[in-house]
């Protein structure tokens, strides 16, 4: 919608004027939200410093109430269809989100995961590394052993034969 200032006002039925002024609010309104979260906060740790740390399994992990949410809508057919059920779902939900899937045990598991991915990605990069350095050293030793033999024929091969000018082997 609007709020997320994907779509000109004018689908909404905003002129221009007030458009610009809108999305001007929301910059302002998110600029001073940072500023106050960044002098509000106490320099220890805290829940939101925790969560601040464990960001990554909550951005992955939402994705599936986001696609839960896009198939059976916000409501789940449960709440009415209207904007404060709307607006309250989408916070609680959001918050829902956060609470649970910042929880030691979610945290873990998400680095258990990815943890364990990371090292069997190391070790097939360590094989394939072993393996190229291998077919590398036998490409270097065939190449030693080529310039070896050439330089060994080449010299007790007798005198070569020259090539005659393409002149005098079309006289022939």
């Amino acid at each position: 919608g609007f709020y997320l200032l994907k779509e000109p006002a004018v689908k909404l039925g905003i002129s221009w004027y007030w458009d610009i002024l809108g999305r001007v609010m929301v910059f302002c309104l998110a600029c001073g939200w940072i500023l106050l979260m960044v002098n509000i906060l106490p320099n220890k740790k805290n829940f939101v410093a925790y969560v601040g740390m464990n960001t990554m399994p909550v951005y992955i992990l939402h994705l599936i109430v986001r696609y839960l949410v896009k198939e059976h809508g916000i409501t789940f057919g449960i709440f009415p269809n209207n904007p404060v059920v709307y607006y309250l779902m989408i916070f609680g939900l959001a918050s829902l989100c956060v609470v649970v899937f910042t929880t030691k045990p979610v945290i873990r598991g998400y680095d258990f995961i990815v943890e364990g991915a990371y090292k069997i990605f190391l070790w097939i990069l360590n094989r394939c590394s072993a393996l190229l350095a291998l077919l590398h050293r036998s490409a270097l030793k065939g190449l030693e052993i080529t310039v070896a033999f050439i330089q060994k024929n080449g010299k007790d091969s007798g005198p070569r034969k020259e090539t005659p000018p393409i002149e005098e082997r079309k006289a022939e």
